[in-house]
This record gives structure tokens, C-alpha cells and sequence, in this order.
């Protein structure tokens, strides 16, 4: 395994939530700070007392916020900042402001920033939200939140095929035929070809030919299950969190990656054909050119997704 797998620092972005791929997060200047304010600075300080080797940011420009992150994470923790939070507020009055992918604020809809903040205009309650929610994403959130990238081109080869089929079955019809009688249709064209039926036109016969090779493809049983593999060193050792991705076809399968338990692994214990998987996406170039906005990574039909950062779904 040591062969062809090669550690890089992970990249941390300076987005929320859902992070920006693939961007460096640049460390602030300990002693100039680049501009940010006093109160973003003092919580700063305070949380570098309490919060043994976490690392500040940039966020987006800002003077009022910073990311939060640790080294050789794919994400962020969150961000600080001190501003005022609040939608449309009768007067103005700044917070000490955490935000973090833990936090689940029901004052206001799971869709808003505001969801995932917790406030205070106290500096000492702010530190002690910082401490309880900032946190690195656990290997089952990294699922979660690359979900999306696997199951988009899984779902478009699914679509290419099923596309293929009808192409070439309406050269044979003129015409559609629905799914109903789709079966009966794929089952009399797949019997003339294998009692080799000799066909007038030539042109027709590869018709049939080309709709029936299409069906059997299509009716494959295509893999489903998967699993999410986050690579990283731990003491100079090659290590493996793995999560099971029970069916990465079904958008409402996501939710469940949540709850999915995590197994590390060691380069030894790794399983052959996972450590197989990796192999071959881990060559892959990191960005596919055609990406839909929101996902990233590339994607190889029966074997899995290159994510990026060290990170992979392997199709099993």
C-alpha cells in the first residue's frame, strides 16, 4: 500500500459549513493579525489558552470573522467572529459569535447561518461555546457532506444507460413502448438473437443486436453499497477510517450516513479490496473538469469517487 499512496496536507478551506474544495487555508500573522478587530482578537487569544494546537484563519476577507481549523483536517472547525447575528434586530448590539457544523440553533430555520451560531455578549460564555462546539468533522460528517458527489455520478451512468436503452429500442420500433410491455419486447428480440434468427435487413439485425447488448448492461446488477475511506498518518503509520455507505443511489440514504459506525484501519489491516479501490482512484486527476456545482472529486464506473484531501468512496 505504501507504494503507491502518497500523504499530502490536507487542504482546509475558508468556507462554512460546506466547505470550498481544495482551497489552502492561510494562517494569520500571530502578532499583526492582518487588520482583524480587537474583539475578534481577544477571543482569539483566549481560545488559544484552551484549545491546545487550534489555528485561525481567513474568512472571505472579513475583519469580524476567522475560521477555525486544525492542522491536516479537510475542513474547518467553524469560525468566531463579533458581530451582530441577529435578522433584522431593533438596534445593533455586536455578539462574540461561534458557528459550527454542531450547533443546532432552532430559534431560526436549519437553512440560515444563523442555525448553526451560538452567541453571547459575554467573552467567557463565548469561549466555553467555542470550547463545546468547535469541532473536527468526524469521518461518518465527511460522508455526509460528500455524499452528493458519488451519488450525482452514480445516478448519471444509471441515466446514460437507461438512455442507451431507448435509443436503440426506438430504432427498432419507431416508436415508444411503455415499461410495461418493456420486458415482453427485450424478451422476444433477446430470443431471435439467441436462436439465431436470420434477419432480412442487416441494418435491422444490428439494431436488435445493439438494443439487446444496451438491456443486458442496463439489467446488470450495478453496485449500490459503498464505503467512505479518509486516509491520514498517525505516528508515521498509514491509517484508514472507514464508514459503510449502505446505497449510494438514494438521495434519502444520506441521513443515514450519520449514524454509521467508523472502523480504522492500519495499512496491514486494511481490506484487499478496498485497499484495491484506492489503488485505482487514487491516480485519478483531483478535479473532473465537467463537475456539477457543489460536488467534486472523479468518479470511474464500478470501481468509486475520488473525493480528494485523501479521501475516497469505494464502491463494494
Amino acid at each position: 500500500m505504501s507504494e503507491f499512496i502518497k500523504m499530502r496536507v490536507a487542504h482546509v478551506s475558508d468556507e462554512d459549513r460546506l466547505m470550498l474544495f481544495g482551497v489552502r487555508q492561510p494562517e494569520l500573522d500571530s502578532y499583526e493579525n492582518d487588520g482583524i478587530s480587537e474583539e475578534v482578537q481577544e477571543f482569539m487569544a483566549e481560545l488559544r489558552k484552551g484549545m491546545r494546537g487550534i489555528k485561525f484563519g481567513h474568512y472571505k476577507n472579513s475583519n469580524t470573522k476567522v475560521s477555525v481549523y486544525m492542522e491536516g483536517q479537510p475542513y474547518t472547525m467553524g469560525y468566531i467572529g463579533f458581530f451582530d447575528h441577529r435578522k433584522s434586530p431593533r438596534k445593533d448590539v455586536d455578539h462574540y459569535v461561534v458557528y459550527s457544523h454542531n450547533i443546532k440553533n432552532d430559534k431560526y430555520d436549519k437553512y440560515s447561518d444563523q442555525h448553526y451560531i451560538a452567541a453571547s455578549i459575554n467573552l467567557s460564555t463565548a469561549v466555553k461555546n467555542a470550547k463545546k462546539y468547535l469541532r473536527s468533522f468526524t469521518t461518518a460528517q465527511l460522508a455526509y457532506e460528500e455524499f452528493v458527489s458519488i451519488n450525482d455520478d452514480h445516478t448519471d451512468v444509471d441515466y446514460g444507460l437507461r438512455q442507451r436503452v431507448k435509443n436503440t429500442k426506438e430504432k427498432i420500433t419507431g416508436g415508444y413502448i411503455g415499461s410495461r410491455e418493456d420486458d415482453h419486447f427485450y424478451n422476444e428480440m433477446n430470443n431471435l438473437i439467441a436462436t439465431g434468427h436470420e434477419f432480412i435487413s442487416a441494418e435491422f439485425a444490428n439494431h436488435v443486436q445493439e438494443y439487446v447488448t444496451a438491456r443486458q448492461e442496463e439489467k446488470q446488477s450495478r453496485k449500490k453499497a459503498a464505503v467512505f475511506v479518509r486516509h491520514y498518518e498517525r505516528r508515521n503509520k498509514n491509517m484508514f477510517d472507514v464508514v459503510e455507505i449502505p446505497d449510494i443511489t438514494l438521495t434519502s440514504a444520506r441521513s443515514k450516513v450519520l449514524l454509521m459506525g467508523t472502523t480504522t484501519y492500519s495499512e496491514e489491516e486494511l481490506p484487499k479490496h478496498i485497499m484495491d479501490g484506492i489503488a485505482v482512484l487514487q491516480i485519478l486527476p483531483e478535479e473532473n473538469k465537467d463537475r456539477r456545482r457543489n460536488t467534486r472529486g472523479t468518479y470511474v464506473d464500478g470501481v468509486g469517487h475520488k473525493v480528494g484531501d485523501n479521501m475516497y468512496f469505494v464502491l463494494v
